[in-house]
């Protein structure tokens, strides 16, 4: 996946995986405008055990049961598809405040 968003122009190199749990990642009383969950499992088991507990989204996407590559070439195209389909998420969603505050699900 790394390699595959490199390729496309987003390098995440150097990014580290964040853990819910940890209350130097998600403080309670910072102030974050929104968390927005990718997967449903993840949100079902997180949402309501984060220390923070402002607004949340849940923004349903592929899951990693719905790659159906045999392959690297199609493990490539099932990540552009992903990719395609967060950017066309963050494009229709991010941009406007209010349509964001309409998707708060907690």
């Amino acid at each position: 996946m790394i390699s595959c968003l490199y390729q496309n122009g987003i390098d995440i190199r150097r990014f580290v995986s964040k853990d819910f749990k940890d209350e130097e990642v998600l403080p309670r009383d910072q102030r974050y405008d929104f968390v927005i969950y990718l997967e449903k499992s993840v949100y079902d088991e997180w949402a309501s055990r984060t220390p923070w507990q402002g607004r949340q989204i849940l923004a349903p996407m592929r899951t990693r049961k719905e790659y159906t590559a045999t392959d690297d070439l199609e493990l490539y195209q099932d990540y552009v598809r992903s990719m395609e389909e967060v950017r066309d998420w963050v494009k229709e969603n991010m941009s406007d405040y209010s349509r964001l505050e309409s998707l708060v699900s907690r």
